[in-house]
């Protein structure tokens, strides 16, 4: 397995699709009102780790999908050598 090649292949899916600004934008925004909440009804302290822990969640998802999506297209471009080595 070439790990370096999936590695680019990731980078690049992420540098060039526009549809991960798509997931990351509700992401974000959703962050304030959770955080202004969470400040309100837990004190600030658990608002920041709540907030903090949401980002990180988001942040994997977006290279969970990249990740998941570059598998995807390798499939269907029957790109499988590297599975035989």
């Amino acid at each position: 397995m070439n790990v370096r090649s999936y590695a680019e292949d990731v980078r690049r899916l992420l540098a060039t699709h526009w549809w991960f600004t798509v997931i990351a934008l509700p992401v974000a925004a959703f962050g304030v009102p959770l955080y202004l909440y969470a400040s309100r009804a837990f004190g600030p302290r658990f608002a920041v780790q709540l907030t903090t822990w949401y980002a990180l969640a988001g942040v994997v998802v977006v290279l969970a999908v990249a990740v998941a999506q570059t598998v995807w297209s390798r499939v269907l471009a029957n790109d499988t050598d590297h599975l035989v080595e």
